[in-house]
């Protein structure tokens, strides 16, 4: 089944514009966590909020692994010729199963693995809830990528809703009505995921007739399960580092530095969202402008990046007062945003450069180069985190993202030509740049606050202004 997508000089409006739902929705239900920030810290000790920092890290890295990929192949096989509607149900059956028995085996071996990577922090509680919520995670996934191909956008909506917001009213509520630990706030995330996955199979269906299609088998895990190391190694690259934080410096720093993260991780989270309808609109435009419709797309989004990179790095203290208590000393925390802020652009280059990959089929190719990625970000962290602390992490952010990029650029051309504007990363590059030293360097106390509140709506209007005009000039003809 195939679903052609517009033209190439409509596809900007089409991405901005026809996806903005299901991007929208996916920001908010990545963004939830910066979010009620305010309200966790201040709910949580810093101790409480740096083991849920480190277990929400294990969710992340290990939702993938737990579904061996299935969630990436049902997009995949819904528009192949040969699967459609009935192979992605049957692939949402499919990642059930699998999940609950890998999540079994990591869940016996959590004693060993948990004393191998942290420090004072024995497998239990929150890390062993988040070992298990992982199974409803995989479902979620599995059901919102078919909503997506499917462009069933009100339920998406309803998904997600009560994926982050439900799961995070719960967690809060039973944190403050029991008992304000990790543990129980984890339960309460749990628990919505467990509700949104059982919403999500409602609304798509689950088809068991295909379940012994070897070729649906074949191809299902052909493209899902080269995504394992690839996808935990792309989680290693945005989360690691809190478990490194943590080994080095402790619970306390390590919350201190989920804070600033998320703060200055906002542009990663809205590019990340915005990925879920770029995917589909490369997958469905014909084959002699699909590459072209890559490029025009691209560039918009780097054209978008610079400023967000500065609106996010000059407005950073303001944001990080309102997230964290004073024992947090948030302001201390600015430069750390505007170094990871930098991280957008790179992080942009790499999804254009990943799309001809996963079309082509070609997952494999990444199954050595993201990890090697996770590898540099690994090594620098251990490096740098006990020099220069939290800056370290940060500006390893900047640098392995940077490494996964040219990677999988390296990757690509092999594989296809792609009729890239180059100026318009090199110019995002020097916006954002600027963007982030100034972000960075000047104060962030007194009438700087002022100063900066400005820079950053003024980047706001920037950000509006160019979003306009990329809609209107990309308007189908």
């Amino acid at each position: 089944m195939t679903t052609e997508a517009p033209p190439a000089d409509g596809a900007v409006r089409s991405l901005l514009g026809r996806g903005s739902v299901f991007t929208i929705a996916t920001a908010v239900q990545m963004s939830v966590a910066v979010l009620v920030t305010p309200l966790v810290t201040r709910l949580l000790a810093p101790s409480e909020f740096g083991r849920v920092a480190t277990a929400m890290v294990l969710l992340q890295v290990l939702t993938y692994l737990v579904a061996l990929g299935l969630p990436t192949a049902v997009t995949r096989e819904y528009f192949d010729d040969k699967g459609g509607l009935s192979a992605a149900r049957s692939l949402m059956a499919m990642s059930v199963s699998v999940s609950f028995v890998m999540a079994l085996a990591i869940d016996l071996t959590g004693p060993l693995w948990a004393r191998a990577l942290f420090s004072g922090l024995p497998y239990g509680g929150a890390l062993r809830i988040a070992v298990w919520a992982t199974v409803p995670m995989s479902l979620v996934l599995a059901s919102q990528a078919l909503l997506r191909a499917t462009e069933r956008a009100g339920r998406f909506v309803v998904v997600t809703a009560i994926s982050t917001g439900g799961g995070q009213l719960l967690g809060l509520s039973v944190a403050l009505w029991i008992h304000a630990t990790a543990a129980t706030y984890f339960t309460g995330l749990a628990a919505g995921l467990v509700v949104a996955g059982v919403v999500g199979v409602c609304f798509t269906g689950v088809d068991l007739s295909r379940l012994n299609d070897r070729r649906l088998l074949r191809a299902a895990f052909h493209v899902g399960i080269p995504t394992v190391p690839h996808a935990m190694a792309v989680y290693i690259v945005g989360v690691g580092d809190r478990v490194l934080v943590q080994r080095f410096e402790g619970l306390g720093p390590v919350a201190r530095y989920q804070v600033a993260y998320l703060v200055g991780a906002l542009g990663l989270t809205v590019a990340g969202a915005l990925n879920n309808a770029w995917a589909p609109l490369i997958y469905g435009a014909g084959d002699q402008r699909r590459w072209q419709v890559l490029a025009d797309t691209t560039g918009a989004l780097y054209r978008l990046a610079g400023v967000v990179v500065c609106g996010v790095a000059l407005g950073a203290p303001i944001a990080l007062i309102a997230f964290a208590p004073s024992s947090y000393d948030p302001r201390a925390l600015t430069p750390v945003c505007a170094v990871v802020a930098l991280s957008l652009v790179p992080f942009v280059g790499y999804l254009a450069e990943a799309h001809p990959i996963f079309y082509l089929r070609k997952v494999w190719s990444l199954a050595w180069a993201t990890p090697l990625a996770a590898a540099v970000n690994i090594g620098l962290n251990a490096l740098l985190i006990p020099w220069i602390g939290l800056m370290g992490a940060a500006y390893t952010t900047v640098v392995t993202y940077t490494v996964q990029f040219l990677l999988a650029r390296r990757v690509r051309r092999r594989l296809v030509a792609v009729p890239w504007r180059r100026g318009s990363a090199i110019q995002a590059w020097a916006i954002a740049g600027a963007g982030a030293a100034a972000g960075a360097l000047l104060p962030a106390g007194g009438a700087w606050l002022v100063v900066r509140a400005v820079a950053a709506t003024a980047a706001a209007v920037v950000f509006v202004a160019r979003l306009r005009g990329l809609l209107a000039s990309h308007q189908p003809s």
